[in-house]
């Protein structure tokens, strides 16, 4: 038999055999992933779930013979206590399963996978009662909360970060950013407290008190508003699918509090449409304004260092804009009664920043000591 009939032979016989698949399931399925490999890989189970502030040592203590499974974050040691585990998982009994998943310190989502849904509701009811933690807000007036929103293998999460304001009173507010101001911060705190959703600019050079304006509405809206911030590595989490899903979770989780999103140096979002930001400015816009803001009542605030024409005018129309404002510099007179109040000598020029102003005195004694500050950081 020739080489060409001896390989036309294997080749043939290589067609009638049976396709061998091979399917590995990496994780439960959950989300916008959810698809048929992943519903028959868990067919016959059922889930009962809730995140929030879980005593997830306890749970560790009572259920550590029944461990299965656990991911660290760290190095693993039989000493390796229950918070230093990014996931754990018990087996207290024939298909039953309990699984933790840690995101930070105050948030934990437990799920109780059962083979019946009486099973897993049962079990998931037994184990809440005896150690879910009601979280306490602390309702101190010189202290707020927001959470940083970042991804984590390409899911969205939350860690809770504590502020406290630099500036407290309204005559602080006046001092630093002019006598019209008073009145516009009322009003927009009226639009936050009556408005489900919409879009707010703060536009300003840096060093102009934009964080700290932000830090001091935080404070004020504390007791009706749950506030998170996206850092610039988070801005895709606008476009993600997965996005629609964890703020549709936040809203039910949390349905007494109006929820505000932050973005920060967010030109790069709201300049004039291009192929870069096109589909994220289009959903910063339905999240604000849209079908999607109203279902998921988000107010969205925005701080740009760019002058406001820069900006695409869908962003600027009559209408869509909560509130609007430039923080501008202060003049010099405005510059030496805040920098009275301070005991700060200032030297004579055109106008100041404020972040110049606090950071005058021994400035050059700092920046030689490598210790140079940069934004408003009031004493």
């Amino acid at each position: 038999m020739t080489n060409k009939r001896r390989q036309s032979g294997v080749a043939s016989r290589a067609r009638v055999q049976p396709a061998i698949e091979t399917r590995i399931v990496a994780k439960w399925p959950d989300g916008p992933t959810f698809d048929p490999y992943q519903i028959d890989a868990v067919t016959g189970w059922h889930c009962a779930d809730e995140g929030g502030s879980w005593d997830v040592q306890a749970i560790f203590d009572a259920l550590r013979k029944r461990l299965v499974h656990s991911h660290c974050c760290g190095r693993l040691s039989s000493r390796t206590s229950a918070k230093e585990w990014h996931t754990i998982v018990f087996a207290p009994e024939k298909n039953l399963f309990i699984a933790i998943g840690q995101t930070y310190p105050e948030y934990s989502l437990l799920r109780v996978w059962a083979d019946s849904p009486e099973t897993a509701e049962a079990e998931f009811r037994k184990l809440r009662v005896k150690y879910f933690r009601e979280r306490q807000r602390d309702d101190h007036p010189d202290k707020a909360e927001f959470y940083v929103l970042t991804i984590r293998m390409g899911e969205p999460l939350v860690r809770m970060v504590s502020v406290t304001p630099k500036l407290h009173t309204a005559d602080e507010l006046q001092l630093h950013y002019g006598e019209d101001f008073l009145a516009w911060h009322l009003h927009f705190l009226r639009e936050l407290r009556t408005k489900s959703n919409g879009l707010a600019i703060l536009q300003g050079v840096p060093g102009t008190g934009k964080t700290s304006y932000l830090r001091h509405l935080m404070c004020e809206l504390r007791r009706s508003h749950r506030c998170y911030f996206f850092p610039i590595t988070s801005y895709p989490l606008l476009t993600s699918p997965a996005c629609v899903d964890f703020w549709l979770g936040e809203h039910e989780q949390y349905k007494d509090f109006e929820k505000i999103v932050v973005i920060e140096d967010a030109e790069s979002l709201l300049l004039t449409r291009g192929p870069d930001n096109q589909e994220v400015l289009s959903n910063l816009l339905n999240l604000a304004d849209g079908f999607l803001g109203d279902c998921l009542k988000l107010q969205v605030i925005c701080t740009v260092n760019a002058p406001t024409d820069k900006l695409d005018p869908a962003i600027i129309r009559p209408g869509r804009l909560i509130a609007s404002r430039e923080f501008r510099r202060p003049s010099p007179l405005e510059a030496e009664r805040i920098a009275e109040g301070r005991g700060i000598k200032l030297e004579p020029q055109e106008s100041y920043s404020l972040a110049e102003i606090y950071n005058h005195n021994n400035s050059r004694e700092r920046m030689s000591a490598g210790n140079r500050r940069v934004g408003f950081a009031a004493p």
